[in-house]
Order: C-alpha cells, then structure tokens, then sequence
C-alpha cells in the first residue's frame, strides 16, 4: 500500500470513555505544541456522541501568537480558524513552529486512524495557521501569519504527499506582523475556497481598539483555467474592524464573525470585491470568534469565545435569532466556544475548557460534554474537522 504510518506515531492516549471500536465517522483537533503537536482524532457514535480520543504525531513542532505583552496566549494559540481541514478520507493540518503543512490519510474503517502522507511540506512562509483544500483543484492551500505572510499552495498527490505549485503569494498591505505574530488584532485569520473553487479567499484583522479604528482586508484571488492566479482582488469594509472566522453561505454570500461588534452578512460581486449587506451588533456578546453555517438548518452560528454561548443568526436576513449554551464539567476557570464542525444534526464545539460540548443544532440543545483533562493541557488545542465516513475518493486510488 503507498500510504504509511509515519515513524513518530505516538501511543494512543484514552479520555473517558473508551475510544469506539471501528468508528465510523470522528471528530479532530490539533494540539498546537512547541514540543511536538500531534491530532486528536475522536470517534463518534451513531447517537453523535463521541468516545475517546488518541493522538497521532504531526511530525512537526507547533507555536503560538503572543500577546500585547509578548505572552504565549492561553488559548487561541494561532488566532485562526481552519487550523484542521477534513474532505472525504484526507485531513490536512499545520506545523506553525516547523513552517510546514501536512497531509493524512483517513482509515475509512477507522477514521481515528491517521497515517501522514509523503512528509510534511514546507509552507513557503512563516507562522501557518488555517488551510483549504479544494477536490476540484486537488489543491491545499496554507495562510502564513508570521513575519514571511502570504498563500502557499500544493497539488495533494497520493502517493508523495503535498508538491508545492508556485511562489508563496503575497498579502501585500493586508498584513504586517512578527513571527510568533501578535495579536489577535492585526493578525491573519482564515483561508477557504469558495464553494465551485472559482477563487480563493483570505481574511485577515485589524485593530477595533486603535485609534481611529482600522479595519481588516479581504482578499480573493480568482482561479482560472485551474490555476490560482498571483495577484488578489483585495477589499475593507468599513467597520469589519476584527474578521476572525467566515463561511460561506452560497457562491456570492458570507457569514463574518467580529468579535468587536458581533457578525456581518457580505455579498461578493462578479470582481470578487465585497460589500456589506447585514451589519449585526450582537447585545451582550462577548468575543463572537468563529463562523459556521449550516445549509439543512439554513442557520450561520457565532461561536462566543468569552462565554459558553453559540449564537445563531438567519442565513437569509442576517438577524440574530437566539442563542445555545452549554456546560461543562466546571473545573476550568476557561469558558468559552472556540472552533467547532457541524456533522448531520450536531455541533461539536472545543470548549474554552479541556473538553468538546455536542449540540443538536435542530433542537438547540446540549447532547454532551466530553471531558479531556487527560490530555493535558488545553492551551495548544485548535480547529475542529469531521469525518462521516465513506469510500476514499477516486483520485486516491491512482483513477
């Protein structure tokens, strides 16, 4: 078989309860560790909720964005969302202390079953904190946050992993940082393709609490003939001061969380450049930080950082239309909604504190709280990727 376990595999580590024999679908997250970072790959029931966890290597070193006062930060340790992307059998994550990005082949018999493709792939850049991938394009591509910014991109090859296609692609203004970077304000944010993979787009902060206030860039690069082009059409809106997470929800609209005021609703035009049909200031938010959308609810959600609270919002109005909170097992003084993945009816949502909350998102209401202090510590954990099982694609088996 061309896929191999990579060497630095690490011994499964158990969270109560006992990992599901033979999962078929699971949940990720990677555990962004200077020391070495690995992912925490979960399965989940036909109940959706979820077992216990193993880890598999990364093979590669993690970092973290500092604070105003050149502090790691204590959660949040890139700043990103998209940190860990799943699409059909392949997972991809990020090395932000190793500069590199690295492709996984999924067990579909076992989806906690991670084997590296190739080896890790240098990021062309500094500081790598979200990835996408397109399977029209059988194209990754990586956002650097640190000093060396910009898009790098790879053709996923199934039998040597990822091969880089062209130059790292400048941020231009939109970008200025350190490596580590600082922030969150000013940082790099997200990398997503749209959903036919016409263009690529990239988010980044600005500074709410500067003065004046500066806002963020969007920037979309067009994708012609198959190929991603060099230059980005680059936008501000107004007062998008801190554009943290984006999803999309259909091919010329998107769902923008903003911590500084709560979420907008942009329309993109034919050029690619945007504008803002919904602003939403959200009453009481506290950190609103990630994006999700949901096309069977027809529902975008805005994860709370600063409380245990998901906020949902009308995909077609933009309105905010109520609220989820959950709970968890109350021994973290961290609360908090970080990245989440929706999967059929669930959320499932890494917890400011060790451990990953469920929601049944048709019921607004909490499933389970899985409780992961036996993996140590929570600072590293970021992003947060499915799995629901099925045949590998066609172009992993050499068709």
């Amino acid at each position: 078989m061309f896929i191999f376990k990579y060497a630095l595999l690490l011994t499964p580590v158990l969270a109560t309860p006992r990992p599901f024999r033979n999962a078929k679908s699971a949940v990720y997250f990677l555990d962004n560790r200077s020391d070495g970072s690995s992912i925490v790959s979960i399965g989940v029931g036909q109940d959706g909720r979820l077992g216990g966890a193993i880890r598999t290597s990364t093979a590669g070193l993690g970092s973290s964005m500092v604070n105003g006062s050149g502090v790691p930060n204590a959660a949040d340790s890139l700043g990103s969302q998209g940190s860990v992307v799943v699409s059909e059998n392949v997972l991809f994550t990020v090395n932000a202390g190793s500069n590199t990005v690295v492709m996984f082949h999924i067990d579909p018999s076992d989806p906690t079953q991670l084997s590296i493709v190739g080896t890790p792939a240098a990021s062309l850049g500094d500081f790598p904190i979200s990835v996408t991938y397109s399977k029209e394009l059988r194209t990754v591509c990586v956002l650097n946050g640190g000093a060396q910014a910009g898009v790098a991109c790879f053709h996923a090859d199934p039998f040597h992993g990822l091969q880089p296609v062209g130059n790292l692609r400048p941020l231009g203004d939109a970008l200025h940082e350190t490596t580590p970077p600082s922030g969150p304000p000013g940082s790099a944010s997200q990398i997503r393709f749209n959903p036919d993979s016409s263009a690529l787009f990239v988010t980044t902060k600005g500074n709410a609490g500067s003065t004046p206030k500066q806002p963020g860039y969007i920037l979309a690069w067009p994708v012609i003939g198959g190929r991603i082009q060099e230059t980005p059409v680059t936008t501000q809106v107004a007062d998008l001061y801190m554009e943290f997470g984006f999803a999309f929800l259909s091919q010329s609209s998107i769902f923008v969380s903003d911590p500084s005021f709560g979420a907008s609703v942009l329309t993109i035009d034919t050029d690619l450049r945007v504008t803002e049909k919904v602003h939403t200031t959200v009453a009481g938010q506290k950190a609103i930080c990630w994006a999700e959308y949901d096309a069977n609810l027809d529902s975008a959600y805005g994860n709370d950082a600063g409380q245990n609270l998901i906020y949902t919002f009308s995909a077609g109005s933009g309105a905010l239309t109520g609220s989820i909170p959950f709970t968890t097992n109350g021994t973290s003084s961290m609360a908090g909604a970080f990245d989440s993945t929706i999967s059929g009816p669930y959320m499932y949502i890494l917890s400011g504190s060790p451990g990953l909350a469920v929601l049944d998102l048709a019921h607004g209401a909490q499933v389970q709280y899985l409780d992961l202090n036996r993996l140590g510590s929570r600072q590293g954990w970021m992003g947060m990727a499915h799995h629901d099982g099925g045949a590998p694609p066609q172009w992993f088996n050499g068709q």
